[in-house]
């Protein structure tokens, strides 16, 4: 699968005409038909397909260590992309995150409640000299 093609895809699953898609994103219809071969794509010319297909083509791209290229990955797992798996997932992130601060602030009420008993045990040693 290469980028253009999923490009055509998404745009099939629309009832959006080539010439519509063409004049949104500024281009002639052939050079839209084009857009479905290619294997690339200048970034900000799939910013105005994602927006225009209102598809978030971006997310099959991955960052390759060893080289510093961003390469396109596909994955047919319908569910790796669908948006309600990955809102329970965030959603989950979120309430682990908001446990470990909940955890975080006992702490530093704890530390705070020491620090202030301290600095009052302090207070009344030099009250005593």
């Amino acid at each position: 699968m290469s980028i253009g093609r999923l490009i055509q895809e998404v745009f099939e699953e629309t009832e959006m005409k080539v010439a519509v898609l063409a004049r949104r994103i500024g281009m002639s219809r052939q050079s839209v038909y084009n857009i479905f071969e290619k294997e690339t794509l200048e970034t900000e010319l799939l910013m105005k397909i994602s927006q225009v297909l209102g598809y978030d083509f971006f997310r099959h791209f991955r960052f390759e260590r060893g080289t510093g290229k961003m390469i396109f990955v596909y994955n047919p797992n319908p569910d790796h992309y669908r948006p309600d798996i990955r809102l329970k997932q965030a959603l989950w992130g979120q309430a682990q995150a908001e446990s470990r601060i909940e955890q975080l602030e006992k702490r530093l009420a704890d530390k705070e409640k020491l620090i202030e008993l301290l600095r009052s045990g302090a207070d009344e040693s030099s009250d005593e000299f």
